[in-house]
């Protein structure tokens, strides 16, 4: 019995040395997504290439949906507390209340979890896609997120995630419209 006790806590600090390597890596990979995706958009403007560059986005998407699934979900410790914070900007009191700057490095990665999306929104449905779009399968898929994270008790559900991850989604989507502009000059 003690053995499966060792086991599990070395998984647990595993899971949680895990998160916070990608935690720290995060912002470095959505920066190399960027380059690749302004290189791909100029490589392949038409014909057959743009077949090469729709099959290359669409694996894209699926490794950042797994990743996503992954960090919010697959990466949390059971709680046996519900918890909601229901309060917008409840994480910048903390920072200024406290002066520790966690909360503030936790809504900084939360928007870019979600700047992927918004580029992957813009790519995919471009000639039909409006930013008001982009907002609202954003905020559908971080309000689905936190509550999967209340009802299985993998975290709290919070007002300020869903805000960050919208914010995320909407500057990726502006950018890639601004690099799709670019590269079409």
């Amino acid at each position: 019995m003690h053995r499966i006790t060792v086991c599990i806590s070395k998984i647990a600090e595993h899971r949680n040395e895990s998160y916070i390597y990608i935690r720290g890596t995060f912002p470095y990979i959505i920066l190399i997504g960027i380059i690749v995706f302004s290189v791909l958009n100029l490589c392949f403007p038409n014909g057959r290439r743009k077949v090469v560059y729709r099959v290359t986005m669409s694996g894209a998407f699926v490794i950042y949906v797994c990743v996503v699934i992954f960090v919010t979900l697959g990466m949390r410790q059971l709680w046996t507390v519900h918890d909601l914070k229901l309060h917008p900007f409840w994480s910048y009191e903390t920072v200024i209340r406290t002066g520790n700057p966690e909360m503030l490095i936790e809504n900084i990665a939360n928007i870019a979890l979600f700047f992927p999306l918004g580029v992957f929104i813009r790519d995919r449905w471009e000639n039909r896609s409006r930013w008001q779009y982009c907002i609202l399968t954003a905020f559908c898929c971080s309000f689905t997120i936190e509550c999967l994270q209340l009802i299985f008790g993998l975290g709290t559900f919070e007002v300020d995630d869903m805000m960050h991850n919208t914010l995320g989604a909407v500057l990726g989507y502006l950018s890639a419209r601004k690099i799709q502009q670019l590269a079409a000059q």
